[in-house]
């Protein structure tokens, strides 16, 4: 059987379940395929500290150019940046083939053209 991949739309980032080696708010371990809810902070380590939930979901994905593990929509930012905060929402190994999250543009199929990832 072949690997389960994430794609956004059809360009195919790869197999899910890779460790990428960073954790989540909870200090959960991140895999790639892992379904991720963000959080931007304003005023970090102030009394006017406050959060707000962005009203959509993503996902932890390795860029295939650099092999650098992000999550779609924070890219640049990296899992570090004190202003952004990753909570786990589905893991990957809960994801099935077939399942589609086309409102946030990602999906979960089979690596079909045995291409190695």
């Amino acid at each position: 059987m072949n690997a389960l991949h994430i794609f956004s739309g059809e360009c195919d980032y790869g197999p899910i379940g890779l460790d990428v080696g960073e954790k989540d708010w909870h200090d959960r371990p991140l895999h790639t395929g892992d379904i991720v809810m963000l959080a931007h902070g304003d005023y970090i380590d102030t009394d006017a500290e406050t959060w707000r939930t962005d009203p959509f979901l993503t996902a932890v994905l390795v860029d295939r150019e650099t092999g650098k593990p992000f999550a779609m929509g924070i890219k640049d930012c990296g899992f570090a940046d004190p202003e952004w905060r990753i909570e786990i929402v589905k893991k990957f190994s809960e994801v099935v083939h077939g399942e589609r999250w086309p409102a946030w543009g990602f999906n979960y199929r089979r690596n079909t053209t045995g291409a190695a990832s």
